[in-house]
């Protein structure tokens, strides 16, 4: 059982100070993290389109943890042609991350920008080489990504969700030959989809096997889809993936998140829906792949959610939800609903972290970006109509 407890609303929450990653003139749409230069530090892969419409991927070198408030120097700043979102894998198996772009362009629908490390000055100097994973290999146009491992391959898997009204969520199958050497077999579709807006790659049943969670914003079979993996060997069979929703409500949701709201240890899901409330899917302990719904109504009376996470920002040990919302004349907030227990009964507090006049916050990554002990949050935020890539201190 919840209840809900607000405080009045500030233009940013108490000691969060923002810093800007870029000030390049660059409307970004897609942001992840990972160590690409195996530093120990996390690195920022993005993509975004320039004032002159041409498309670009950028990567974002951690300064080191004593500058890491300073602006962060790009490693990678390449042309592309049209892109829609990047993920980061070891593509070809040989221990450094790579950066895999998907592009709404039929020449190549995938681009693979991997790093050439030079080994006199452990990798601090890098060079770039870019191959296009061509149409042959039949990904969905402008897919949207993530990586899983499904069949065995070092470095997992690219799962690509095809966009439009009839297309497919797949997987793309290499083949190692020896050492770091591979080829690719082809895209492998696991089902029929009408466009994902947001996928999640999640053990839903504690198989230890990666499952693909995605949504369908509707309006046919609208809600949470989740595709359970078979294990290696059937992987390749579409029949094979178990398909199911999580949940049975009509929502259409703008983002979703993973993690253990109680202290079952039972996987839940939160939820933030395009009509502002949010959405929390508790694992029930009694009726396994179950789960109980409840709703924590929109903070500030916000129209629409636009991204959630879930973390713990306090290191009190209980997660937090971070969510955006839009509100009537155009104020985008990110607020954080702290959780607190009273009993057994868990009561929800409600701070406010940032305020746009004119904006939303797109996505939010809870990450430890300048390495001292807490999760900050590295944010895709859209101000007047332009994506910017800023991440929040937090002071705790």
């Amino acid at each position: 059982m919840w209840s809900l407890s607000v405080v009045a609303i500030a233009q940013a929450g108490d000691g969060w100070r923002v810093h800007k990653l870029s000030t390049d003139d660059i409307d970004y749409e897609q942001v992840v993290v990972g160590d690409l230069n195996r530093d120990g530090l996390p690195d920022i892969a993005t993509v975004g389109v320039r004032r002159n419409e041409q498309g670009v991927v950028q990567v974002f070198q951690h300064p080191g943890k004593a500058v890491a408030k300073n602006a962060w120097k790009r490693f990678l700043d390449q042309d592309v042609p049209q892109p829609h979102d990047v993920a980061l894998l070891d593509f070809d198996g040989n221990g450094w991350l790579d950066v895999v772009t998907s592009h709404r362009d039929e020449s190549g629908p995938l681009r693979w920008h991997r790093l050439v490390p030079n080994p006199q000055n452990q990798g601090r100097d890098l060079a770039w080489s870019t191959d296009a994973v061509g149409p042959e290999h039949n990904v969905p146009l402008g897919a949207r990504l993530a990586v899983a491992q499904i069949d065995g391959v070092r470095g997992g898997e690219l799962v690509c969700a095809g966009q439009g009204n009839d297309t497919t969520i797949g997987w793309l199958k290499r083949q190692n030959v020896g050492g770091a050497q591979f080829y690719i077999e082809g895209f492998r579709p696991i089902a029929s989809i009408a466009t994902a807006s947001a996928m999640v790659i999640q053990d839903v049943d504690r198989d230890r096997l990666a499952d693909l969670v995605f949504i369908h914003p509707g309006p046919k079979i609208r809600g949470i889809h989740w595709l359970a993996n078979p294990g290696a060997h059937n992987a390749a069979l579409p029949e094979s993936w178990g398909h199911a929703m999580i949940g049975d409500e009509d929502d259409s949701v703008a983002g979703l998140a993973f993690g253990y709201l109680g202290n079952d240890q039972l996987l839940d899901v939160a939820t933030a829906t395009r009509s502002g409330f949010i959405r929390l899917l508790t694992h029930d302990s009694r009726r396994p792949l179950t789960w109980k719904s409840s709703v924590i109504p929109s903070p500030y009376n916000a129209k629409e959610g636009t991204c959630i996470a879930i973390a713990d920002l306090n290191g009190d040990g209980l997660v937090d939800l971070i969510h955006g919302g839009l509100h009537r004349f155009g104020e985008g907030t990110l607020v954080c609903f702290r959780q607190q227990l009273e009993g057994d009964a868990i009561r929800w507090v409600v701070d406010p972290l940032a305020v746009l006049p004119r904006g939303t916050f797109e996505k939010v990554v809870p990450y430890d970006l300048d390495q001292d002990g807490d999760l900050d949050l590295l944010i895709l935020q859209r101000d007047d109509g332009i994506g910017r890539l800023v991440w929040y201190e937090n002071p705790s």
